[in-house]
């Protein structure tokens, strides 16, 4: 499509502007990163001497880092609605996340969401494709304790082998609470015709706005996690009592992500700011583990994501952000103040670091 006269000006200014944001992530990113990296380093001793204190400094490293992440699209006018139930009642209990997953900034999204959930970022576990792994935020992911798990058949029982053994090794040592993973295990655009074609072939609901969820890694997930009494069956206890400290999971959380238009906002438009201002919507619905019982579980878990269904003239997925209009909580958006004041103390980290690096042979050499 030809450019005209009129609007060169603007496509200049957003090439500029795209150009500007790319520079200041690669240096946000060198400059964060390699400060947490450092920082974990140094506090290994404490790692030895007090385990549980250890993991609390480095959650609360990990939850700026993913605060940072939330703020670059903050800064490019994409802010979160969220609607349904208010998840950070729970923030305290054990929680296992069920996401649709649509683009990568699906993950930016979430980020976005749960940094004011109290420490729930903090005591996060993420499940996520193998390939993240070798991205830049991958060493932080490994150090953090997230599981990057490896899609196709050839791999599905090795993985949830590992799986389980990560939970068992990392999730209570590291204090983590929350488990957040996709049971699509991709993208909508590139699983939708293959989840259509088998619902098709075995007599399932055939999803427009959602693909049929893998429970592998799922089941897995409730197998280990989920507190259970000597007959096998999840502990009791007043599920309605948000306050409870009973181990074990406690809740499920079916969340939807829908974009305006359904057009989803991947990382590369979340670093850039590309397109125009939006405000992506988020609903949650909560399922109490000790209040639904093993059967309700599995049929939370199989028809998660099934309110777009319920939408009878629904041509999108944004449709479906309209049917829960009286049940918005909140909205959130970073203040500027919170912002800043965390890229300043990452980058005065770096420079001390650089300092020191560069002063000391020098003091070394002139005594």
């Amino acid at each position: 499509m030809a450019v005209t006269l009129e609007e060169a000006p603007w496509l200049g200014w957003i090439l500029v502007k795209a150009l500007m944001r790319f520079a200041f992530m690669v240096a946000n990113n060198v400059v964060a990163i390699s400060s947490y990296v450092c920082y974990v380093i140094v506090l290994q001793p404490l790692r030895m001497l007090d385990s549980k204190r250890f993991w609390y400094i480095e959650g609360i490293m990990y939850k700026w880092l993913l605060g940072m992440v939330a703020s670059w699209g903050w800064s490019a006018g994409y802010t979160v609605m969220e609607w349904g139930e208010d998840v950070k009642a729970i923030s305290k209990d054990e929680a296992v996340m069920l996401v649709n997953h649509q683009a990568t900034g699906d993950v930016c999204t979430l980020m976005m969401c749960l940094q004011d959930k109290g420490l729930v970022v903090a005591q996060m576990m993420w499940l996520m494709d193998h390939i993240f792994k070798y991205t830049n935020f991958g060493i932080v992911s490994l150090i953090h304790g997230d599981f990057f798990i490896r899609q196709g058949k050839s791999h599905r029982d090795q993985q949830l082998l590992l799986l389980k053994k990560h939970l068992e090794n990392n999730y209570r040592s590291r204090g983590r609470k929350w488990v957040v993973l996709f049971p699509e295990g991709g993208f909508l655009r590139k699983r939708r015709e293959t989840s259509q074609a088998f619902a098709k072939k075995n007599n399932l609901p055939f999803l427009t706005h959602v693909t049929l969820p893998r429970i592998g890694a799922t089941k897995i997930i409730l197998s280990a996690l989920v507190a259970r009494q000597e007959n096998g069956s999840p502990a009791g206890g007043d599920a309605k009592e948000l306050d409870s400290k009973s181990e074990g999971l406690q809740w499920i959380i079916d969340t939807t992500i829908a974009y305006p238009k359904a057009e989803p906002i991947d990382i590369q438009t979340w670093i850039l700011g590309y397109r125009k201002p939006a405000v992506t919507h988020v609903h949650y619905r909560l399922f109490s583990i000790y209040e639904s019982g093993q059967n309700m579980i599995w049929r939370t878990v199989i028809s998660f994501g099934s309110e777009a269904l319920s939408l009878p003239t629904s041509s999108t997925l944004w449709s479906l952000t309209m049917a829960f209009a009286r049940s918005a909580f909140s909205r959130v958006k970073h203040s500027d103040c919170h912002w800043y004041s965390k890229h300043t103390f990452c980058f005065l980290i770096k420079f001390c670091w650089k300092y020191d690096g560069i002063m000391s042979p020098k003091l070394k050499k002139n005594s």
